[in-house]
């Protein structure tokens, strides 16, 4: 079988979702035929060769974070302590810090925390960074009233 056939048959197949109201589906396979263009003369052996070396080749992009934004925000955070206005100024700015992507964020709540060292999402980190203060707030406030 070549790649030409194989088009040829999720076009086909495309066309009746389509036609049938399928929706998302046919519109899937459609973006498959379109990435099998330009492959037509290829047996769809070579073509899957091909398509698993070039995923070896491909390497992750792994970023790094920025080691002096997150020991900055890490500092400034433990130097508010219990003090809500002073965490909450160093919290917005934070947040507003368009320099702060995910992997910063994770690194600044698993260094304030302790906790884990990844989030699911930049907004998870934050979230725990926050809860850990709250957290911080009150055993504070329970210990002025023992």
């Amino acid at each position: 079988m070549n790649v030409k056939s194989l088009r040829e048959a999720i076009r086909t197949i495309a066309d009746f979702l389509d036609a049938s109201g399928a929706g998302p589906r046919g519109k899937s396979l459609h973006a498959v035929y379109v990435l099998l263009e330009g492959h037509d003369d290829e047996s769809l052996e070579e073509f899957l060769a091909g398509l698993r070396q070039r995923s070896k080749e491909a390497k992750p992009r792994v970023s790094a974070a920025n080691d002096a934004t997150v020991a900055s925000y890490v500092q400034r955070l433990r130097a508010a302590g219990t003090d809500k206005s002073a965490f909450d100024q160093v919290f917005d700015e934070l947040i507003k810090d368009k320099m702060v992507r995910k992997v910063e964020a994770d690194a600044i709540a698993h260094a304030y925390t302790g906790g884990r060292q990844e989030w699911p999402t930049k907004r998870m980190a934050l979230a725990a960074i926050a809860t850990w203060f709250r957290g911080l707030a009150f055993d504070q406030t329970k210990m002025c009233r023992v």
